[in-house]
């Protein structure tokens, strides 16, 4: 680790690489240099291998077993009052609903950074109704664990939103509103650079897919259907379209090689954010995806054609329809 314990002054605790990209865009860089970051796995080897500070964390926890599952929550409660104290005296900034967070944050205050449309749904938890288990939970596994996720806890201070959609009532006391453009605008070259270093950007890559009027935003669907029956929605989608005029970009969690089940399309390899594509001048007549909330962030121009959960049976059962009836 290259800074000094002494050094840090900010913690970030980020499950995506959306949110990564917003937090690099707030902060100065001279407050990016003195952050320590807690990364999920969830975002990709090809990004985390550009941020010194960091430690990975496996949030997979639903794969483990009961005993295994406590097992390693307990290696990182242990870590988390020996190794990591240092975060007793930072500011800590990303996200509250990675099950490893409530560990990480324990009494403190957090900044939550929005995690796409995430932040503008109430979203319902189970809570054991014995007060006894749920103190002695919260005691061990800290007191997140039974607080309300998405920045609705009362162990939230500030919560920064982009407005993609209607703020929820109850976080408009915390909101902070984010402009990417503005702050984008108002980045300097070196931070630009450092943020293009971050997400590989390769500015060749780029010009070739820049003039591309047709975006399709994939999702790692095939963790719930398979990925034959995930490529024909796609493919249907795309049918209308000639594959000279597509941009299809891939989710960061995305297995499926599009580059050989998509010959002719231009793929977009690297995982940059949506939103930094915005800012790199690519400009879209139309987006298609089953329902990725980095469509929101196109331009009110664009055609969005959201296909929903409902393209497919087993979406729908699991995922449930996609709707946006409980914002408030």
């Amino acid at each position: 680790m290259n800074l000094k314990l002494s050094e840090i002054r900010s913690v970030g605790i980020f499950g995506s690489v959306y949110s990564l990209f917003l937090y690099l865009l707030i902060k100065s860089e001279e407050e990016i240099n003195k952050t320590f970051f807690f990364l999920a796995t969830n975002i990709p080897e090809i990004i985390r291998k550009n941020i010194q500070n960091k430690v990975v964390i496996d949030n997979n926890f639903g794969k483990d077993g009961m005993v295994k599952r406590f097992l390693r929550k307990l290696i990182l409660i242990f870590k988390r009052y020996t190794v990591w104290r240092f975060i007793d005296n930072a500011e800590i900034f990303g996200h509250d609903h990675l099950e490893f967070s409530p560990i990480l944050i324990q009494n403190k205050e957090i900044n939550i950074v929005e995690d796409g449309i995430g932040n503008y749904y109430i979203h319902d938890y189970a809570v054991p109704k014995t007060t006894g288990i749920r103190k002695l939970i919260t005691r061990i596994y800290g007191k997140m664990t039974f607080e309300p996720k998405f920045g609705r806890s009362q162990l939230v201070k500030k919560v920064y939103l982009t407005g993609i959609l209607p703020v929820l009532s109850e976080l408009k006391a915390k909101e902070i509103h984010i402009n990417v453009k503005e702050l984008w605008k108002n980045s300097t070259s070196k931070k630009r650079q450092f943020i293009f270093q971050i997400f590989n950007v390769d500015e060749d890559e780029i010009k070739v897919a820049i003039g591309k009027k047709v975006l399709l935003l994939t999702q790692p669907y095939n963790e719930i259907i398979p990925s034959s029956e995930l490529i024909n929605i796609y493919r249907n989608a795309l049918q209308e379209y000639e594959k000279k005029d597509v941009l299809i970009k891939t989710h960061p969690r995305d297995t499926i090689d599009y580059i050989t089940e998509f010959k002719g399309y231009h793929v977009l390899r690297s995982p940059i954010p949506m939103e930094l594509l915005g800012m790199l001048g690519f400009n879209f007549d139309v987006a298609i995806t089953i329902s990725s909330s980095a469509i929101y962030s196109l331009p009110g121009n664009t055609q969005k054609k959201i296909l929903g959960h409902e393209c497919h049976p087993d979406l729908l059962r699991i995922l449930g329809p996609l709707s946006f009836n409980n914002k408030k």
